[in-house]
């Protein structure tokens, strides 16, 4: 039995299982374990450092988009199920990903789904707040996603704000961007202290802003669930 420690980086848990694959070693024989997990296990850490064979490991490039999005959902399951379907594409069931009844298969897709709705969540409810440092205007946002998709929604904010200073953070984990670069960075639990005029400011901004959804209150309470509005600074305005 091997004890694998995972660090949030997909392209680190990729290359840990295709060492485990050219290892042959089976899915029942390994213990997946997230960083900073604190959960008492008996078996010491596993390096998973068998050197990779000549023979190229070949997935569909449907396991890749779905691995990488089941990858960023925090259940504690996901990497075994992850490894569980990679050995099975790679050990007679080239077509696994196609039949849908599968219970792997099933439970992937789902992940898979809740992680793209957060994203989709995340992109549409940050709010950023304008602050002053000494390099001059910084834009600032606090968000508490369901999952760690800061990694999938950031490359959006770059593109949609490339010309403004920014930072993202979330209790997880953070992203900044500099106008030149994106990076990433540790999270912050709470959500930072701003001034009232700030946050005035936005609801102001808001009340007077024509928004279709807040004429259909129950559109509006659908689409954002109450406990995001704690987060979002116009969110006394938007919801009266």
């Amino acid at each position: 039995m091997q004890r694998i420690i995972v660090e949030r980086d997909y392209d680190t848990w990729r290359d840990q299982a295709r060492r485990l694959l050219a290892a042959a070693v089976a899915p029942e024989q390994v213990i997946w374990q997230e960083a900073g997990d604190e959960q008492l296990l008996l078996l010491p850490p596993s390096a998973a450092q068998s050197s990779i064979n000549n023979r190229q490991i070949r997935v569909p490039k449907e396991f890749q988009d779905l691995s990488f999005d089941v990858f960023h959902h925090r259940d504690q399951q996901r990497f075994s199920l992850l490894y569980r379907l990679l050995w099975r594409l790679t050990h007679g069931e080239r077509n696994l990903l196609q039949i849908e009844v599968d219970d792997d298969v099933r439970q992937a897709v789902i992940l898979q789904r809740q992680v793209n709705w957060d994203a989709h969540r995340m992109s549409g409810f940050v709010r950023f707040e304008k602050i002053g440092d000494e390099e001059g205007e910084l834009y600032l946002a606090w968000y508490r996603p369901d999952h760690y998709v800061v990694p999938l929604v950031a490359g959006n904010f770059v593109r949609r704000f490339g010309n403004q200073r920014w930072s993202i953070l979330t209790p997880d984990d953070s992203a900044h961007w500099d106008r030149q670069k994106l990076r990433f960075g540790p999270g912050v639990r709470q959500r930072p202290t701003t001034s009232d005029e700030l946050v005035s400011l936005w609801q102001t901004y808001y009340i007077s802003t024509y928004n279709p959804q807040r004429d259909n209150p129950k559109l509006f309470r659908q689409h954002v669930p109450t406990r995001f509005l704690r987060d979002m600074p116009e969110g006394g305005a938007l919801a009266k």
